[in-house]
């Protein structure tokens, strides 16, 4: 039976995904599903459930599987990364999964950490990684790419969805698409993040299933038939936005000071976006856009992050139910 959510997302109901798929796979990672074309070619991975409340990325999966989709070269590794905090509807155990990619040498312990150093071997083995998200907030699908070039050139090359972010991650943790690899310049491997929409949306599995055959069209992967279920790549353009700061809330609370809107433009440098404590926090240059404010952020986590629109037009803005009276709670991402 599903589960409802509170507050914010008050409309959702969490339905666990079905990971039959997974359960019974022969693998040496549990809840990992490993396709081999036999050829030589590109090891993918794509990545759900590194949050346990997000379902959207493993039906997309699921459906994958369904519509026969095969590699027709290299390999497709298929990785359910939490599926412990999928099966009790909560994002994360003990701590967030999506936080701990530059703790994973140090002496502590717990299920989120465990279960990184498992599948730490495994992902040192692709080339590249597409890692499944939702958001508790409305928001149309995009790519986040962390800070470097390459990441960014591949969401450009997409185009699916046309909405591409280049941020610095988090003071909380490492995020999976900034380990090792994948966040070092000199090396080919790479990691997109793909913000799907929001949390048990039917409209999120579409958009997550359609940025996975982009990618595998892109990669050659795909049998002419499969391939052809895609419109043809056209250019079209492709709005990019690099985060000039990433707001972390510091000893709280942390009130907005208006009703905000993702991806709202604030013309004005030094416009009043919230307080956290007496501290006001202004936007830091003119035309800045907000992305991904969080409910209730608490102390050590994303609140927002502020950006600017460096190529393409700008995303259309959505409603948030973020108030000023919102004062604690996760962040998102």
């Amino acid at each position: 039976m599903g589960r409802a959510v509170h507050g914010e997302g008050a409309r959702i109901v969490f339905r666990p995904p079905d990971l039959t798929f997974f359960v019974t796979a022969r693998t040496d990672v549990p809840h990992v599903l490993r396709l081999d074309s036999g050829r030589p070619g590109p090891r993918v991975g794509l990545v759900a459930l590194v949050h346990g409340n997000e379902p959207a990325g493993a039906r997309a999966l699921g459906r994958l599987l369904e519509l026969g989709v095969r590699p027709v070269r290299g390999a497709l590794v298929l990785i359910l990364a939490h599926p412990e905090a999928a099966a009790r509807g909560v994002r994360f155990l003990e701590r967030d999964l999506n936080r701990v990619w530059d703790r994973l040498d140090e002496p502590a312990d717990g299920p989120e950490l465990r279960r990184a150093r498992r599948l730490r071997p495994l992902l040192a083995e692709l080339d590249v990684v597409l890692d499944l998200h939702t958001s508790r907030v409305a928001t149309p699908p995009f790519l986040l790419t962390g800070p470097t070039d390459k990441a960014a050139a591949l969401a450009r090359v997409l185009a699916t969805p046309p909405i591409v972010v280049r941020d610095h991650g988090h003071a909380a943790g490492r995020r999976l698409i900034d380990w090792g690899p994948f966040a070092d310049p000199a090396r080919p491997e790479t990691a997109l993040l793909l913000e799907a929409g929001r949390h048990d949306d039917p409209a999120s599995v579409d958009a997550a299933l359609s940025c996975i055959l982009a990618l595998l069209r892109h990669l050659a992967m795909l049998d002419a038939e499969t391939a052809s279920w895609l419109p043809p790549p056209r250019p079209r353009p492709v709005s990019v936005l690099e985060v000039t700061r990433t707001v972390t809330v510091d000893r709280g609370p942390f009130v907005f000071a208006r009703g905000i809107r993702h991806f709202a433009l604030l013309p004005a440098a030094g416009t009043l976006v919230a307080r956290d404590g007496p501290r006001p926090v202004r936007t830091p240059h003119d035309d800045c856009v907000v992305i991904l404010p969080a409910h209730r952020p608490r102390p050590g986590r994303t609140a927002m992050r502020l950006a600017r629109l460096v190529e393409g037009p700008l995303p259309a803005a959505t409603e948030v139910t973020v108030t000023p009276a919102q004062t604690k709670g996760r962040s998102a991402r």
